[in-house]
């Protein structure tokens, strides 16, 4: 889920053609990594997009079908280039949760104790 903020600045390190769809591949800010998922959503230039692959240099891989790119400004992007990107506002979500109850903050209705921790967020569909 995005919301149409600017959370930080990609460059297009690679665009591979020879898939079909075009893979532009993106260095992401280090502070950003930590909300890339594969399979998750990020926007670039406020275009909500899917991260086909999560490198381990800090990269994602981001697989543009034709119809996507002919119909957005991706298809004037070359390499070198700095794009606006959006993180998926659960992943904050999930790092505010937590960081509430590593601080002991967040409680639950009826309890003085409760935190939210890997097993909680398993149980509620997280």
């Amino acid at each position: 889920f995005v919301l149409g903020h600017v959370n930080g600045k990609a460059k297009i390190d690679s665009i591979d053609p020879s898939s079909g769809n075009k893979i532009f591949s993106l260095s992401i800010p280090s502070e950003l990594q930590k909300y890339m998922a594969k399979e998750g959503s990020i926007t670039v230039d406020g275009i909500s997009l899917t991260i086909s692959d999560v490198k381990n240099n800090g990269s994602v891989a981001l697989s543009i079908i034709t119809h996507t790119l002919i119909n957005t400004n991706l298809q004037f992007r070359k390499c070198g280039d700095e794009l606006n990107i959006e993180v998926d506002i659960i992943a904050k979500y999930i790092e505010t949760l937590m960081r509430h109850s590593v601080n002991n903050n967040c409680k639950e209705k009826n309890s003085s104790t409760f935190k939210y921790d890997l097993s909680w967020l398993k149980e509620n569909g997280f």
